[in-house]
């Protein structure tokens, strides 16, 4: 239970500092209008402006606080009701009746728009209003949609398929586009040029046009193989000489008449020891054949690409397409065949002389 009760001021009507000790489980306090008693109850329940006073419980234990006062008669009991004698009972339930109360004035002037747009909607008989000029427009509408499709029905015959035969129909149909067609508008003169190209009885179809693929080409030209200077075994002895003279290229395809004669030298003619073959043939080390080996499938690729976005283009060519510019795209795929052949013929330089 409560041991005692500290009201710190300035709390209502206590102006010093005031100490309730000595309590029991059951204390009754009494005193005159406006001495405090509420303030106690207030202290007590621990509400706003009152959680700096302290309840000391006994024990140390505090126990759950259920005050019963003038705050809790306002927040639970509401007796504005027109009915004397009902009330309403619940915090929940009195603080929604007042949300209510408090949006009535709202509630009824959106009634009244509401009523205000009924009543044009309407009519006061029920039987005028907009609703009326709606329907006495129908008629009207329906009319002036189904002149317009007899004065264009030879042209957009095809397009009027299924609302040809009913005016109701057709407006139905006009309505809907407008308000369901996003496309861009066109003049009628243009609307009707295309109509006569597509619902023609003499379209004849003519092929895409396939896409031209260039990508593995550019990526070969990008190639890092092609920026690098592939040259033999730096460690051994004849490779300062082949480097200052710049003729590896030459030492290469010299190598291949020496495996045929070995006892001979391939440049000179001049009779050649074991060491000398040695050295000449680990020169060209297996990272040197390995990069060679990369630059001819490079080479064979590339070849192989060039040949098949040359036969897609000459299938361009002989098929005619009524909507290419001819004249201009030959000339720029012989522009593209020529540059194709020189770049064919640097890897095939690239591979003679790496």
């Amino acid at each position: 239970m409560i041991g005692e009760i500290k009201i710190n001021p300035p709390v209502a009507t206590y102006h010093n500092f005031t100490t309730l000790s000595d309590l029991r489980r059951i204390n009754f306090i009494f005193g005159a209008n406006g001495t405090g008693k509420t303030t106690v109850s207030r202290v007590i329940a621990q509400v706003g402006g009152y959680s700096h006073c302290e309840l000391v419980w006994s024990g140390n234990a505090p126990l759950e606080v259920m005050v019963y006062n003038r705050d809790f008669i306002d927040r639970n009991f509401n007796q504005e009701s027109p009915l004397q004698g009902v009330f309403t009972l619940g915090e929940n339930q009195v603080e929604a009746e007042r949300e209510i109360a408090r949006l009535q004035p709202e509630i009824e002037k959106i009634e009244g728009k509401i009523n205000s747009l009924n009543l044009q909607l309407n009519g006061e008989d029920g039987q005028s209003g907009k609703r009326k000029e709606l329907r006495d427009l129908e008629p009207e509408l329906r009319d002036r949609c189904w002149k317009q499709k007899q004065l264009h029905d030879d042209t957009f015959r095809e397009a009027f398929a299924g609302v040809r035969n009913k005016a109701e129909s057709f407006k139905q149909k006009v309505l809907q586009e407008a308000t369901s067609n996003k496309f861009e508008l066109l003049l009628l003169d243009e609307l009707k040029e295309r109509a006569s190209t597509v619902f023609s009885e003499d379209l004849e179809k003519v092929p895409v046009l396939p896409t031209l693929m260039a990508g593995t080409l550019v990526e070969t030209e990008s190639h890092e193989l092609l920026q690098k200077a592939i040259i033999g075994n730096q460690d051994i002895d004849i490779a300062a000489l082949i480097d200052r003279l710049g003729n590896s290229d030459w030492v290469k395809q010299g190598l291949k008449y020496h495996e045929q004669t070995p006892e001979t030298c391939p440049f000179c003619q001049q009779p050649t020891d074991e060491l000398f073959s040695e050295s000449l043939k680990s020169f060209f080390s297996e990272a040197y054949d390995h990069d060679i080996q990369a630059l001819t499938t490079l080479q064979t690729q590339y070849r192989r690409e060039c040949e098949q976005l040359v036969a897609v283009i000459q299938r361009i060519t002989e098929e005619n397409n009524p909507f290419l510019n001819t004249e201009l795209f030959d000339a720029e795929a012989e522009a593209l065949s020529e540059r194709l052949k020189r770049n064919c013929a640097l890897l095939e330089n690239k591979l003679c002389s790496p």
